[in-house]
C-alpha cells in the first residue's frame, strides 16, 4: 500500500469533492480548521493523507484554485 501526505494551499472555497477525488482526509484538527473556513480571504494550508495508488492529481486541484505544495510517499512493501 502507498501512504501519500500532502498539503494544498488556496483561499477561498475548499474543494471538498477533492477529497473524495484523491481518496484523501484531513491529517489533523488545524487542517479541519481550514477547510472549514471558507470566508477566509488568506492563503490557508491543509495537510492531506492519501491512500491512493495512482497518486495525487496536482493539475485538478490547481483546477480549483488550490495548489500542491508539498508531497511525501511511504511505501509499505509488507502487503
Amino acid at each position: 500500500m502507498k501512504v501519500i501526505t500532502f498539503t494544498v494551499m488556496g483561499k477561498g472555497k475548499f474543494p471538498h469533492d477533492m477529497l473524495r477525488y484523491d481518496r484523501c482526509f484531513p491529517s489533523d484538527g488545524i487542517s479541519v480548521h481550514n477547510i472549514e473556513t471558507d470566508k477566509c480571504p488568506v492563503v490557508r494550508y491543509v495537510k492531506l493523507v492519501s491512500i491512493a495508488s495512482t497518486g495525487i492529481t496536482s493539475l485538478r486541484w490547481a483546477s480549483f484554485g488550490w495548489y500542491v505544495d508539498t508531497v511525501q510517499v511511504y511505501n509499505d512493501y509488507s502487503s
